[in-house]
């Protein structure tokens, strides 16, 4: 697991040293709250539940991400909602294939 961690970190380095960035801040806000959709594979119960909880909080910052480049600049729209998608995939994944959790095979 140390190479997640090593991975979050870094992602939360960049988001602290961009935050004086304006055009960028947000992107990377909803990036780093939702890098923790990764972590599911060391939820003991409940994976999806861990899964849905980032996206909840990366929704957050995309949502300012659209309602800022909504008239703008199609792309961070559509780069925000693709995002969401992506956590929102991959807790439907989990919840189908993992509902209890990863199970390693002891063989």
């Amino acid at each position: 697991m140390a190479p997640i961690h090593a991975t979050f970190n870094a992602v939360t380095k960049i988001k602290d040293e961009s935050r004086s960035n304006r055009e960028w801040s947000l992107h990377f806000q909803t990036i780093s709250d939702g890098a923790g959709c990764v972590g599911w594979v060391q939820a003991p119960s409940s994976p999806a539940e861990a899964v849905k909880e980032q996206k909840e909080a990366a929704e957050f910052y995309a949502n300012r991400v659209i309602s800022t480049y909504k008239e703008k600049d199609k792309k961070h729209v559509d780069w925000a909602r693709s995002y969401i998608a992506l956590i929102e995939e991959l807790r439907k994944y989990v919840l189908e294939y993992h509902k209890m959790g990863l199970i390693w095979n002891p063989k």
